[in-house]
């Protein structure tokens, strides 16, 4: 292990003792340093340098509080001639503004000049609302004056923290009506990527909001971020599975190849176990080959409940019925096959 002094550091170390802080989570090793990491992000000039301390300086954010040298040297660096410098430089800012509960300092921030560093301050932000930080009332407040701007970044950035918020509070109410926000091609769509992402761990979230992902299938600007929230419902729980089913078959989506691919997901739900089409289908070949007929008929059966018009497994079926002696029904598969075959 590197065992630098502080007094030995310097730019020509600093990746390897940074890697080594952020590696064994030297808290009090970082403490140590940090005056030298302070006065290098003052007086370098190296960009790279730059961005290196401020990866570990946000990896030991807690650190930092009521540091007002640091906040000092940050305030200098909004306007440095690199623009990933202000980024990070109104990252680190935000967060601690927030931490200090400075808020009149961060909701200017919300509004800088510079749109590197706003951009800075809402990331900071959006990471804040999906751990589920305190956002005060104000601050939200602040948050959906940008989502009326006309900058396409401002609207992005403030509706997944609004999603987040919504979400946070269980306000499904307010996370329905940020839907129908224009433009929707903008907000809608961010809203259900933010969605998405929070609903991979928890795919409750999405229940709540299942009838607006089911009516959004008609709105083709929403189609691929509706499908993947809906995807991810379904593969949740079997008994999610059957109301997004008995939904799409009493109201279609406007698309019906979007349709037909979630209604296959949910009839993959109720085999037991619940294994995608390709695995049945894999599994039913696997026993064809080797010899174990009866067990393949049941495997491609199930194939064939998932999607009717597969015909690789109609044609396969019709060959294991054959060998088990049930030419009708093997002939039956068989035209099957070739009325699916034609079709595609």
């Amino acid at each position: 292990m590197h065992t630098n002094r502080p007094d030995e550091f310097g730019e020509s170390n600093l990746p390897l003792l940074l890697w080594e802080l952020q590696e064994s989570k030297a808290r009090i090793r970082f403490l140590d340093y940090l005056p030298s990491l302070i006065s290098l992000l003052e007086n370098s000039q190296s960009v790279k340098s730059h961005i290196a301390i401020f990866e570990c300086l946000s990896f030991f954010r807690e650190e930092l509080l009521f540091s007002q040298n640091l906040q000092k040297i940050l305030t200098q660096l909004l306007t440095h001639r690199k623009y990933k410098i202000r980024f990070l430089a109104g990252n680190l800012l935000a967060y601690l503004y927030h931490e200090q509960m400075e808020l009149p300092l961060l909701y200017s921030f919300l509004f800088h000049p510079d749109p590197h560093v706003r951009k800075g301050v809402f990331s900071y932000l959006h990471k804040a609302s999906r751990e589920n930080k305190n956002l005060s009332k104000d601050l939200i407040a602040k948050v959906k004056i940008c989502l009326q701007e006309k900058t396409k970044y401002s609207k992005e950035y403030a509706t997944v923290i609004l999603t987040n918020q919504y979400i946070n509070e269980k306000n499904y109410a307010a996370l329905q009506e940020l839907l129908q926000e224009e433009p929707k091609v903008r907000v809608g769509r961010f809203l259900l990527f933010e969605l998405g992402y929070r609903s991979k761990k928890e795919a409750e979230l999405l229940l709540p909001f299942k009838e607006n992902l089911l009516h959004s299938l008609t709105q083709p600007e929403f189609s691929p971020f509706v499908l993947e929230n809906l995807t991810m419902l379904i593969r949740a729980k079997e008994e999610y599975a059957s109301e997004v089913e008995f939904y799409l078959k009493q109201s279609p989506g406007e698309n019906p190849k979007d349709t037909a691919q979630l209604l296959v997901m949910c009839r993959e739900m109720h085999l037991e176990p619940p294994l995608r089409e390709m695995e049945w289908y894999r599994k039913a070949d696997a026993e064809r080959k080797s010899g174990h007929y009866k067990q393949a008929v049941q495997f491609y059966q199930n194939v064939l409940y998932i999607n009717p018009e597969n015909y690789g497994s109609w044609n396969n079926l019709g060959i294991c019925y054959y060998y088990l002696g049930e030419e009708e029904k093997a002939v039956e598969a068989l035209q099957k096959c070739e009325t699916f075959y034609k079709k595609s």
